[in-house]
């Protein structure tokens, strides 16, 4: 089983809800691959200056549209907020969406892990972390079911 990167939507207490159903989907010796954001992603993927831009179509809308993006960081509680708004071109009506993100640490990750039935370990030496060309996204962790 793989959960990939987008664990970092998840509150603590909906992983620890996701773990518990996976393991409970895996029998004993199973394993489940995650692989967060490392430290400091999360922050440079979300925290933007705001920006807009043209579109004739496109992930929010099939229609022209304006594009607004802001980002923000919020370092007390180590989350992360992007909001779009979406302005139709023919209407004018503003469609808004947004993306709350956690950072959670790899510490806390491992103890949420095995606290629900798992063995956690680092992956086999060169695995991809999700950038060919620079520094790592995301680092591998290997939860084998006890």
């Amino acid at each position: 089983m793989l959960i990939f990167g987008e664990i970092d939507v998840f509150s603590a207490e909906d992983l620890s809800l996701i773990v518990r159903k996976a393991r409970a989907a895996l029998n004993t010796g199973g394993v489940m691959m995650l692989e967060p954001h490392e430290p400091g992603i999360v922050r440079a993927n979300f925290e933007t200056g705001r920006s807009w831009s043209s579109h004739q179509s496109g992930l929010f809308s099939e229609r022209p549209h304006l594009l607004l993006e802001e980002g923000f960081w919020h370092d007390d509680v180590q989350m992360a907020m992007k909001r779009w708004y979406v302005v139709d071109a023919k209407t004018g009506e503003v469609t808004p969406y947004s993306q709350m993100v956690v950072q959670h640490t790899k510490d806390d990750l491992v103890q949420l892990i095995e606290a629900e039935g798992f063995t956690v370990s680092e992956a086999p030496g060169g695995w991809s972390a999700g950038n060919e060309d620079g520094p790592p996204e995301f680092y591998p962790l290997i939860a084998i079911t006890k």
